[in-house]
């Protein structure tokens, strides 16, 4: 009697599972993207995406290892949210739209074509509004730094 019990226990349990797994395995699979942590600066999170889409504004080829040339980049990122810290620090305003926008259509223009732009959004995976955003940062930064640093910095006509 034992024996039938456990055989039957068995032939249950094992046909319960193959019909689970039959039935997870009839509904479509569908890939979840989750975005890598690089860093982590004053509580903000520097992921995978927004480095890339900071690799669409240099588009210029710079020399060295794609890894060497992602140490960079991901060290620019730091640098530059550790710059927009002090620059809401020091309540510098954020760029206006039209900036954005003219910042954004001369990133465009540096591409060959149109197409080329595209293609290269569509590659690192990046949007439109993910690249004003790397633009706005970028702006706001410049503006820290003239209104903070370059400000204070005088060059003679003799260390010209």
């Amino acid at each position: 009697m034992g024996l039938k019990r456990f055989a039957f226990n068995l032939l249950h349990r094992t046909g319960l599972q193959i019909a689970l797994a039959g039935l997870l395995l009839s509904f479509p699979a569908y890939a979840l993207w989750v975005d890598q942590i690089l860093a982590v600066v004053n509580g903000e999170v520097i992921t995978a995406s927004d480095l890339r889409a900071t690799e669409v504004v240099q588009v210029s080829a710079t020399p060295g290892s794609p890894e060497s040339i992602e140490r960079g980049l991901l060290q620019t990122f730091i640098d530059e949210r550790l710059l927009m810290a002090e620059g809401k620090r020091f309540e510098i305003q954020a760029p206006s739209e039209g900036e954005v926008q003219e910042a954004f259509q001369r990133v465009k223009a540096s591409y060959s074509t149109e197409g080329h732009f595209q293609a290269t959004l569509r590659e690192k995976g990046v949007t439109e509004k993910m690249l004003e955003e790397v633009l706005r940062r970028r702006l706001m930064v410049g503006q820290f730094l003239d209104q903070r640093i370059n400000f204070f910095v005088l060059v003679t006509p003799e260390e010209v």
